[in-house]
């Protein structure tokens, strides 16, 4: 199309900086051309003949919104896509035609145009019902290396462009972290990831036997933007999308992170936990050693992975935490879902047992089993050792409340 070119070089000229001045990222960059590339795909479909993005006015920006609307995009999407005009407008001394959101949508009542930052729901496949176990076994059939990126993922919370980038045996060189390069991380930021569980230490050892040394991850023959599509197409074709099954390649971050926050002493409120018992720096403290593992520095960015908690401070209350776990195998049992005891298993579940009945919660070996396994599928695998102290009593407990989130 003959708008393309000048389209292209306005935005590589106009495009490289963000508001503040500071360079843009290859994201930014890319979501740039996306938002501009789709506005004047709009505008030509509804019969308009503009050539050139200073030709923008704020008729073709109402019926570009509206346009949007109409086809339900979200109201976070539309900030992103202000930005995007903001940014190159600004630098063609037009930036004051691009209005505030309810400008554009004015039907729209003010708590509706309000981005919310925090989850509200777990975006972790466990929680949306996913088998991940299956569900890799299946996809490795199928596709070998994408069902070691879905592995990494969901063990070390990579991106999809560091699982893209990485070289598994040189991230791994040290035995103790996984270290994300700089030229792999989100705005070139590196950065180190302990592997602290066996489980994480399994799947190195999988993912490892699979490659070849210092071979990268990511496809053979496939150049950076080949191998985004085929990571696309293929979850699509495993129905690992919102549409299927309300998830995205992104929730297996979110689920390390869950999984993180179980481990570092706190029960995230995407898995109905609460602040109970735990004194406001030991859970900001908390919370840091998450974020910094997932690549960020602000402590309320986390939020975004597994809600908040709000302002109300909750007292521990033993009694509650009895009736949850006791609901839980309740459940179980009314709905015939307790599994038969495996012996291999006994040693470890008349531990569990004890433990909990020092709580005052009585259990037997069948329906601590069940418990656990289905704490233990959240980490893509049948049976995960305790890693820190208290990580049984939250796993249990985010095991027995899983019913009530479903």
């Amino acid at each position: 199309m003959l708008w393309e070119k000048p389209l292209r070089e306005t935005i590589e000229k106009h495009g490289n900086l963000r508001m503040n001045g500071r360079v843009a990222s290859t994201a930014t960059k890319n979501r740039i051309h996306q938002t501009w590339h789709a506005a004047f795909g709009v505008l030509h479909e509804k019969g308009y003949k503009l050539m050139h993005s200073k030709n923008l006015t704020d008729d073709h920006l109402k019926l570009i919104m509206h346009t949007w609307h109409a086809q339900g995009k979200s109201v976070r999407t539309f900030q992103t896509d202000l930005y995007a005009f903001r940014i190159i407008l600004a630098r063609l001394n037009k930036g004051s035609i691009v209005k505030p959101l309810a400008y554009y949508l004015p039907d729209l009542k003010p708590s509706e145009l309000v981005v919310h930052m925090n989850a509200e729901r777990s975006k972790s496949w466990a929680e949306h019902g996913i088998d991940i176990e299956a569900k890799i076994k299946e996809v490795d059939a199928h596709d070998s290396r994408f069902g070691l990126m879905l592995l990494l993922a969901l063990s070390f919370g990579l991106r999809r462009k560091e699982l893209l980038n990485c070289v598994p045996a040189k991230s791994t060189a040290d035995g103790k972290t996984w270290r994300v390069f700089a030229n792999e991380g989100k705005g070139s930021r590196p950065r180190l990831i302990d592997i602290e569980t066996e489980h994480q230490r399994t799947v190195l050892q999988h993912v490892l036997s699979k490659l070849q040394k210092n071979e990268r991850l990511s496809w053979v023959g496939l150049d950076n933007k080949q191998a985004i599509n085929r990571y696309c197409r293929l979850m699509r074709k495993f129905g690992l999308t919102k549409v299927e099954s309300g998830v995205t390649g992104h929730g297996l971050r979110a689920q390390y992170a869950e999984n993180a926050a179980l481990i570092a002493l706190f029960i995230p409120a995407t898995l109905s936990g609460s602040n109970a018992g735990m004194d406001k720096n030991e859970l900001r403290n908390a919370k840091i050693i998450v974020s910094e593992k997932l690549g960020h520095s602000r402590e309320n960015i986390t939020g975004a992975y597994y809600g908040s908690y709000g302002r109300t401070t909750v007292k521990f209350e033993i009694d509650h935490y009895r009736r949850t776990i006791n609901d839980g195998i309740q459940h179980l049992i009314a709905n015939n879902m307790l599994e038969k005891p495996d012996p291999a298993l006994f040693a470890q579940c008349a531990e569990f047992c004890m433990r909990l009945f020092q709580c005052g919660i009585p259990a037997n070996q069948s329906q601590i089993q069940t418990l656990w396994r289905k704490y233990s599928a959240r980490y893509g695998t049948d049976w995960v050792q305790v890693t820190g102290e208290g990580e049984f009593e939250r796993g249990i407990e985010v095991a027995a409340t899983m019913y009530l989130r479903a």
